[in-house]
């Protein structure tokens, strides 16, 4: 019979037994947690890598959209400016083609215009040759008068003259008195104290500027910007009288308003024509190409307009503001009637001297600013005679025309192909007589 353990100590090996088992469960526990924790501390760490990694490819995918958001933007603009480019010079083209258009109709009429008058000149010629044409006087200012007529032209009726140099010459002193008239009248106006001037350091508009210096000259620009210069009546009258002589002698010299290129072609011609044949022949197309012209033009010149536009430019070159529109309201309220006499004796100057004289040819004497000073061809402004002790010098530039002066030219003799007499000095005005 085998012998039984004590029942301590079986207890005794119980004990350890579960102790046993117990420390291998906690330290295989142990084990694998330790395990776990290093596990998931790389894991971790790993993805803190690849966060991290991925952030950075994050931000730069979002500055390469950026990037590519600014090219696209750029390129957005670029394609509307290449549109608005290719808008604008469609534009350009379609307006080039009406001018060309335009060019090509006036051409047209031009070379109609043309063979017309050249049938004319046949006809002049046979008249001349079959008539008498009348040279009025030997005398330049010997009188012949006649009837005028807006009906058809009449060939013979051409192959004299119908107005005299004397009627010439009043035409014009009636032009000259008006506009120095005009001239005192806006001098008096805008040298007013009411009147609002811009303060010394304004600035001035460019523009004006050039288009006044066109007109009356850069000497007299600059004077009038000198100082107080601006609020001198007298030298204001100046300006306006010089503008208005600069345009009247425009007006009574063109051939044809509307169109500057007919305007050069007619001249052209005509200096041919007064090459190769008599003064009959020349004045009798002269005439008859006056009275054709005049009746091609589309609408009656508005020449107050040409006026207005150069006072106003020169008002504001000196000083007088830059609202263009405000200053031509004032001017044309003031002034507009009185502009509009003066444009209508400017055009019956060049009907005189355009259609009235066969004979010879008259023409205004406009001396252009810069040019020297000729004690032979012209005279001081009357208002501004020096001492009659001084001489002013042949070298002295002119700064302006203020009175249109008027030149007569006949057939000469033998010696001389043409004979010149001044009917009528230009006034005009010198820097020294300012000072």
């Amino acid at each position: 019979m085998p012998h039984a353990l004590p029942p301590g100590a079986a207890r005794t090996m119980s004990s350890f037994i579960l102790v046993g088992i117990v420390g291998l469960s906690f330290g295989s526990i142990f084990r694998t947690w330790n395990n776990y924790r290093q596990s998931r501390i790389a894991t971790e760490k790993r993805l803190v890598e690849d966060i991290e990694g991925l952030s950075h490819a994050i931000v730069k995918k979002e500055k390469e959209i950026k990037a590519l958001q600014g090219r696209l933007t750029a390129v957005s603009t670029e394609v509307v400016d290449k549109d608005q480019t290719i808008l604008n010079l469609e534009r350009q083209v379609e307006q080039a083609r009406r001018e060309v258009a335009d060019k090509e109709h006036s051409a047209k009429e031009v070379g109609e215009q043309n063979q017309h008058l050249t049938r004319e000149l046949e006809v002049a010629r046979e008249a001349a040759s079959n008539g008498k044409p009348a040279h009025a006087s030997e005398d330049p200012a010997g009188s012949v008068s006649g009837e005028d007529t807006d009906g058809p032209v009449d060939t013979p009726s051409v192959i004299s003259d119908r107005l005299s140099t004397a009627d010439v010459m009043n035409n014009l002193s009636a032009l000259n008195t008006e506009v120095l008239q005009l001239a005192f009248a806006m001098a008096e106006h805008f040298a007013s104290p009411g009147i609002p001037r811009q303060d010394d350091g304004d600035d001035v508009d460019a523009e004006a500027v050039r288009q006044a210096a066109e007109v009356i000259g850069d000497g007299m620009v600059l004077w009038l910007r000198r100082g107080l210069n601006n609020r001198e009546s007298k030298f204001l009258r100046v300006a306006f009288q010089a503008c208005m002589s600069a345009f009247s002698d425009w007006m009574a010299s063109s051939w044809y308003f509307e169109d500057p290129d007919s305007e050069q072609f007619l001249t052209k011609i005509y200096e041919k024509i007064r090459e190769t044949e008599s003064q009959a022949i020349a004045g009798q197309w002269r005439v008859l190409t006056r009275k054709h012209v005049q009746r091609l033009l589309q609408n009656k010149p508005d020449i107050a307009e040409y006026f207005l536009d150069a006072f106003s430019n020169i008002l504001m070159a000196i000083g007088f503001g830059n609202d263009q529109a405000l200053m031509q309201n004032i001017i044309r309220s003031e002034f507009g009637d009185r502009m509009g006499r003066i444009g209508c004796l400017a055009l019956e100057l060049n009907k005189a001297i355009g259609e009235g004289i066969v004979s010879s040819e008259i023409e205004p004497i406009y001396v252009a600013p810069g040019v020297a000073f000729d004690p032979a061809v012209m005279d001081d402004d009357e208002l501004f005679t020096n001492d009659p002790q001084d001489s002013p010098s042949e070298s002295e530039m002119i700064l302006c025309t203020t009175r249109l002066g008027l030149l007569w030219t006949g057939e000469g003799s033998a010696e001389s192909r043409w004979d010149e007499k001044i009917l009528l000095r230009p006034r005009i005005v010198r820097r020294s007589q300012l000072l």
